[in-house]
């Protein structure tokens, strides 16, 4: 199944770019995406996940990223704290890259161990990324 499974009629009819969210948790950046006039679609591999953006009417998928074959081509994509649990971050750059409109926006958030929070939580010797299994990297700003 493509993005948006039954969604994709609902967006080709609408003239609002569109944005998806890869690994979108809670959904508040699809709402808040929605808020601000895009057509938003959560997209995150966490069944229960999806089911309670469903439930609050909301747009959301439930896919790997990676093997999703895209029926509409995303204005923006955003990866919030996604890339560190993917075990080939750089493809999953390059397959954004593929579906982006040309020109697009991608949206990227990760923990960064160069920063002073994160140096912080290790003077503190409290740093909870450090015991992230999830976690296949720590990236820096380099």
């Amino acid at each position: 199944m493509g993005l948006l499974g039954g969604f994709g009629a609902v967006v080709n009819q609408v003239s609002r770019p569109v944005w998806v969210d890869v690994g979108c948790g809670d959904g508040a950046l699809v709402m808040t995406a929605g808020d601000y006039g895009f057509s938003a679609i959560g997209l995150d591999a966490r069944a229960e996940t999806v089911s309670q953006i469903q439930n609050l009417g909301f747009n959301a998928l439930q896919h790997d990223f990676m093997t999703l074959q895209f029926e509409v081509v995303p204005d923006v994509l955003s990866m919030m704290d996604v890339l560190e649990h993917m075990p080939y971050p750089l493809e999953a750059l390059r397959k954004a890259a593929q579906v982006l409109r040309p020109g697009g926006v991608i949206v990227i958030s990760l923990p960064d161990l160069t920063s002073s929070s994160w140096k912080i939580m290790d003077a503190e010797k409290a740093n909870p990324y450090w015991l992230e299994i999830e976690h296949y990297h720590n990236f820096s700003r380099d």
